[in-house]
């Protein structure tokens, strides 16, 4: 965790994580997006074969877990693809690349812990 002192109070973020994480999983290369979820798309159990290695995803949503003691903004996406772990199928994968692109448009965000 890096924690910044600004005028308003410290800003503690995980962007040194965060940016380890973005490189491991290669999302430079994807669009950005504004939103961690796809509002217009519905995940449910079985949506199709399942991954034929679902140690990545549980990784990749361990690794997003992580991150939600300082982005509060990916709690949901979080809770939603933890929902699908014993049995991830592909559209669940995606959904996690795409929390990661919203990642990647500010890597360094954070909480403000005001100095009041």
């Amino acid at each position: 965790m890096e924690i910044l002192r600004e005028n308003e109070g410290f800003i503690v973020s995980q962007k040194r994580f965060t940016l380890d994480m973005l490189q491991e999983f290669d999302v430079s290369h994807f669009p950005r997006v504004s939103s961690p979820l796809d509002p217009s798309s519905k995940l449910q159990a079985n949506d199709g074969h399942p991954l034929q290695n679902p140690t990545v995803f549980r990784h990749l949503v361990g690794n997003l877990n992580y991150l939600t003691n300082t982005r509060l903004d990916l709690s949901f996406a979080v809770l939603t693809l933890s929902q699908y772990l014993q049995r991830p199928c592909m559209s669940h994968f995606s959904a996690a690349l795409r929390v990661l692109k919203y990642l990647s448009s500010d890597p360094g965000q954070g909480i403000l812990l005001s100095a009041e």
